[in-house]
């Protein structure tokens, strides 16, 4: 079962930010964007098969099917769930502010910039938990860093993308953010990691759950 979560978590995120790049971003930023979001996602979930139906069918035809976990149906299912799913969370984001998108436009901006900071902070807690369960610090900052690269490049000035509410305060104090603004991201970065460390947890065989296991034990 837990493939399958990770493939669909994985290809929601990658269809949610190449929407914003399509949206928002410079015709040289989103394929710089997609190609950092994709390397991140794959360093997170490296049995995935890029969160790509076809590609998962070109491996599977090639025969390197000791790697594939999982029933091929069901990982293309999860990749086009997934993928759906992102597409009606980017046009929700889209159309809030007032992009030509079909539906009624949601004008506040400080709700619009909160839910980009809720869904890049998904995006990035995914990612960071999903290598630091693997117990590599350079592959934790890799795909950590990836994923922050692309958040920021598809969102543009749509949003805070730093998508920590230290910076956020930082930026507070320092007058180049409003105080209501810091307050709304803050929230929405917190629930947006809490939202993201459910889909890791949901992604984690039961009987792999044993105490102990997570946080990973520090070396004495």
């Amino acid at each position: 079962m837990k493939e399958y979560v990770n493939e669909g978590a994985g290809a929601l995120i990658l269809t949610l930010l190449t929407a914003f790049g399509q949206a928002w971003a410079s015709e040289t930023a989103l394929p710089t964007a997609y190609g950092a979001a994709l390397a991140a996602l794959m360093l997170a979930v490296p049995t995935s098969a890029g969160f790509n139906p076809a590609l998962a069918a070109a491996e599977y035809l090639a025969g390197d099917r000791e790697r594939l976990t999982g029933f091929l149906p069901y990982r293309m299912a999860a990749h086009l769930l997934g993928a759906v799913l992102g597409a009606v969370l980017a046009a929700f984001a889209v159309r809030c502010f007032g992009t030509p998108v079909s539906g009624a436009l949601l004008p506040d901006d400080l709700f619009c910039n909160s839910f980009l900071a809720g869904l890049g902070a998904l995006a990035l807690a995914f990612g960071y938990l999903h290598t630091s369960a693997g117990g590599s610090p350079p592959l934790r900052a890799a795909a950590t860093g990836l994923i922050a690269f692309a958040a920021a490049s598809v969102m543009n000035i749509q949003a805070i993308a730093a998508f920590n509410p230290a910076v956020y305060l930082g930026l507070a104090v320092s007058g180049m953010l409003a105080w209501d603004v810091f307050w709304a991201a803050s929230v929405a970065t917190f629930i947006g990691a809490a939202a993201g460390a459910s889909l890791f947890l949901l992604a984690r065989e039961r009987a792999e759950q044993t105490p102990g296991q997570w946080p990973p034990p520090r070396p004495l």
